[in-house]
């Protein structure tokens, strides 16, 4: 804090208006195994600051690894002499100001961290897996530990600290039968990892022998790991940034038909056990949830101080000093089990998994992905078949429109095609487009 302190008053001197120093700390280790043998282990240690400043609409970002007083100065005078040349940013407004209160974050620590061995809890998993007949697993298992200050030229300082642990296996039955499973949480005690090496033992058993998917138009039952990267994706699209820069299928008017009115999408900085929860956001603004689609309907874009001014709202405590940042994507859930949407399905598919998630066109939120690990055909409510081969071809209005029915279980979702956290449920969806990968 003494050579954030350093920066703010430096960069003032030097003319800047507005000033956020934000330093960080992070210790993580990490264990990665694969033939169901751990084969890598390490541990690292990951500090720096960022800085933002503004003179006179001219701003600067930039970062600091060595943090002490001598490289902050020569840090503030490689700005100073940088900022003459820059241009105005004209959409540049201001940082956040006032007397806040911060909201209470539950279960962002656990105190116990210190105690977990990470190579046992893959041991663990494994073993849940080879309990179910799996000879070889993949995956890793990561657990961090981080603090972080924030100090800003109008008088805001804060500091927090959270710890996160995330789990991720592959079981394979066979060359082609795998299974898939992820588990996250910033307690260890809720870290379901067994439950996730069980389930992609499961995954994998099941999907042995599969045939090529047919073409056509079907009812498809994602998984919360299938439906999570287009959720994520919905939440970055959220960001008024997006909007402006071309990157979101969001009309631009609040209000419009996004879906069905099944569809309830909110971003949460304050959920409990949220992989992004946290009491403010990177310009010291509280965190809060907000309503982004409600009942079908665009409620709310996501602002930081500068984009609410411009377009004459409010912020929706989602800095990103540079650009608005979804926290914690949440698609509320629904009323019915796995078990009943399946019996409701007449001729569908059930994906567990996807990959190489690729959006066509970012405006009218067309995409493509590939179905991987298990998935199987559904005839009149019953899991007949596994099959594989197939992609899907949609586009997110289409999909939210379509929404038959989600499950009344939600799940926390982070994965290799999902770094955005999500908690969503199951997702049954009418008329979705399966054709074969070219």
């Amino acid at each position: 804090m003494d050579v954030a302190e350093y920066l703010v008053r430096g960069l003032q001197k030097k003319g800047a208006d507005d000033v956020v120093v934000s330093a960080s700390e992070h210790e993580t280790k990490q264990v990665k195994f694969s033939n169901s043998a751990i084969n890598g282990s390490l541990s690292y240690v990951f500090s720096d600051m960022s800085i933002f400043a503004s003179f006179n609409k001219r701003t600067v970002s930039t970062s600091l690894r060595e943090c002490t007083r001598g490289a902050a100065q020569k840090l503030i005078e490689k700005i100073a002499g940088v900022v003459p040349s820059l241009p105005r940013n004209k959409e540049y407004r201001a940082i956040a100001s006032g007397s806040f209160r911060y909201p209470r974050i539950s279960e962002r620590y656990d105190h116990r961290i210190k105690d977990i061995e990470p190579v046992s809890v893959v041991e663990e998993s494994i073993s849940a897996a080879e309990r179910d007949g799996i000879r070889k697993a993949a995956g890793v298992f990561m657990m961090s530990e981080s603090s972080e200050k924030l100090l800003t030229s109008n008088g805001i300082e804060q500091q927090g600290k959270g710890t996160h642990f995330y789990f991720s296996i592959r079981s394979l039955k066979s060359h082609d039968a795998s299974g898939h499973a992820t588990a996250s949480s910033n307690i260890f005690k809720k870290l379901d990892f067994k439950g996730a090496g069980g389930e992609s033992a499961a995954i994998a058993q099941e999907s042995r022998d599969p045939e090529q998917c047919p073409e056509g138009k079907f009812q498809v039952l994602f998984s919360p790991l299938a439906f999570a990267p287009l959720l994520a994706h919905t939440g970055n699209s959220a960001s008024v940034y997006s909007l402006e820069s071309g990157f979101s299928f969001f009309p631009k008017k609040i209000g419009s038909k996004m879906g069905n009115a099944k569809i309830n999408i909110f971003d949460d900085g304050t959920l409990s056990n949220g992989g992004n929860s946290g009491a403010y956001d990177d310009e010291g603004h509280p965190a809060q949830k907000t309503t982004i689609i409600d009942e079908g309907k665009l409620n709310s874009f996501l602002h930081n101080t500068s984009t609410a001014l411009r377009h004459k709202t409010l912020s929706t405590g989602n800095a990103g000093i540079i650009a608005p940042e979804a926290s914690n994507v949440i698609l509320e859930n629904g009323e019915q089990s796995r078990e009943e949407m399946i019996r409701s399905i007449r001729n569908g598919i059930l994906i567990t998994n996807v990959w190489y998630t690729r959006f066509n066109n970012y405006l009218t939120g067309e995409f493509s992905t590939l179905p991987r690990d298990g998935a199987w055909l559904i005839e009149n409510g019953k899991i007949t078949k596994p099959v594989h081969k197939f992609r899907i071809s949609s586009s997110l209005s289409e999909l939210y429109h379509n929404v038959a029915a989600l499950g009344k279980e939600s799940r926390q979702i982070e994965s290799w095609e999902c770094e955005q956290p999500v908690m969503l449920p199951h997702v049954l969806v009418d008329k979705v487009n399966v054709t074969r990968p070219s």
